[in-house]
Order: structure tokens, then sequence, then C-alpha cells
């Protein structure tokens, strides 16, 4: 149950992430209006703009892709506050979202760690480079004064100057790059052994998105925040695996994408199903065509 709690993160550089309060409203199953139930949340418990919380006008979008006339009000809380509101509500689904925000916050410090001690072992390296580099010119300026008939030997180390001061340059454009970032996300590798249902529906001459329809209405799965989810009775029984996609925009925000994606057995179930409604993948020797019976 809780891979089907997805809730919305904003991420911004410098700052931690901002949980959306309108989908916490939503997910936490509160009947009170949002319009309602968010000013008195923040009455009384003290919560304030700005601290606890920013808010934002947002532009709103029917499905069909029209723009509404009217802009709608949205507020992105921090971690602390969210994990507040869900530790009030005294409700299973609560818990499980505020462990979820819990996991996420871990996740964020541990890679603020590692990037601090990357940056750290960088920053050891260019120290060490650049004693190197005084020993190397120190020397360099004895020998071109004691030394000035072995020209030949100050070339040489005149040319391993040059190479460590080229050393050096990289190494300041990679401390430049590992600047501390507030790059906030979880990275998911996409397992091997499964199959997109575009890829299952072509064995039937049909398309994904009718497949799903055909999935939806033999009860198997339904749509939550736009992706496919397993009803209870096929969920945890190794039919699907999902898969979550990150996509890095140009403004700097974050969008996550949840993909359902079907195992071997997913893919027996779902050609069980089509046999018992009638229809039969048949592979002739130019396509693959589904006939009734």
């Amino acid at each position: 149950m809780n891979d089907l709690i997805t809730i919305p993160y904003r991420y911004e550089p410098g700052k931690e992430p901002m949980v959306s309060g309108r989908t916490l409203h939503e997910r936490l199953g509160i009947e009170t209006p949002y319009r309602k139930w968010f000013p008195r949340i923040c009455q009384k418990y003290g919560y304030e703009e700005g601290t606890d919380f920013e808010t934002t006008d947002e532009i709103v979008h029917r499905r069909d892709g029209v723009m509404m006339p009217r802009n709608k009000v949205e507020h992105w809380l921090t971690l602390h506050m969210a994990k507040e509101i869900c530790l009030i509500q005294p409700s299973i689904i609560g818990r499980l979202i505020r462990r979820q925000m819990i996991e996420k916050e871990q996740a964020m410090y541990r890679m603020v760690e590692q990037d601090a001690r990357e940056l750290l072992n960088a920053r050891r390296g260019l120290e060490k480079a650049n004693q190197i580099n005084t020993e190397l010119t120190a020397s360099l300026e004895t020998q071109k004064k004691e030394l000035m008939i072995q020209a030949l030997t100050i070339m040489r180390q005149e040319e391993t100057l040059t190479q460590q001061r080229e050393d050096i340059r990289e190494k300041n454009v990679k401390i430049r790059r590992m600047e501390p970032k507030a790059a906030y996300c979880d990275k998911v590798l996409n397992a091997r052994d499964v199959f997109c249902i575009t890829t299952i529906a072509k064995a039937y001459d049909w398309s994904g998105q009718k497949m799903n329809d055909f999935l939806h209405e033999q009860h198997v799965q339904y749509k939550i925040d736009g992706s496919w989810v397993l009803y209870q009775e096929y969920a945890g029984k190794g039919y699907a695996k999902s898969v979550t996609y990150i996509r890095k925009s140009d403004d700097g925000s974050v969008k996550v994408r949840i993909v359902t994606k079907w195992t071997q057995k997913g893919r027996e179930l779902i050609d069980k199903l089509m046999r018992d409604a009638g229809w039969r993948p048949v592979q002739s020797e130019k396509k693959f065509r589904c006939m009734k019976k």
C-alpha cells in the first residue's frame, strides 16, 4: 500500500523539498474542504507563511488542455510541517505518508553528506597540488639563480610545472561543478525482466491504451494520479512492477512519473484474461492480428 502513496515534492537549489498541501490533504482523506481546512490548521497549530509553508498561485488546465479562467491557490509545506500534520491525523495512511517523508528526508541527508565528502576530497587534492606547485616553483627559482648552466634541467622542470598547473585548473573546474546543490530525488533502475503494455498489446494487434482499458474493465487495474496501479487482489503477487522515471525540467524542477510494467507472470495473466474473453493472438507471415473465436 505504501507504494501507492505518491506525494508531489518541489525542489529548489539550496532548500529542502516542499510538499504539496492540496495533495497531502487529499491523500489523508480529510473530509473538510481544503480552503477551510488549511487556514484552520495553521491557526490552531501556529504555522506561519514563509517559515512553515509557501503560497503559490498556479494556473489550472482541464484534462483536454484548456486553461481555466481562475488560478488555483496552492501551498507548499516544509517536511517538518507535513510530518506534524500526518502525526495529527489518527489514521494508518497518515503514518504511512509520514514514514515516506522521513525516508525521503534521510535519503536527502545522505546525498548531502556524500556531496560534502566528495567536495572535501577534491579540496584536499587541490591543496596537495598547490603545495607541490609551490615547492616546484621555489625549486625552479633557486635553480635559475644558482645553476643557469643547467638550462635543459630547468626546461624540463618548467614542463612539469605547466602540467601541474593544468591539473590544478581541471580540479578547480571539478570543484565548481561539485558545489552543494539541492538535487534531492530517488534514482530508480528499470528492471530488465518486465514488458510495457504496448509490447504485450501488439501480439493481439491492439494499442497499449486499448489493452489498459481492457484490464480496467476486468478489474485488474485502476488509474490514480495518471498512473495505472493494480487492485489489491492482484497487487504484490509478482504480476507487475512499478518503474519510476525522473526528469529534470529546464526551470530546475523535478518531475516524477510512475509506470506499471508487467512481468512474465503478469503477461501470462493477461493472455488468460484475453483468452477467457474470446481473443487469441494469431501470427501470420506479415503481422500479428487478433481474431475473435
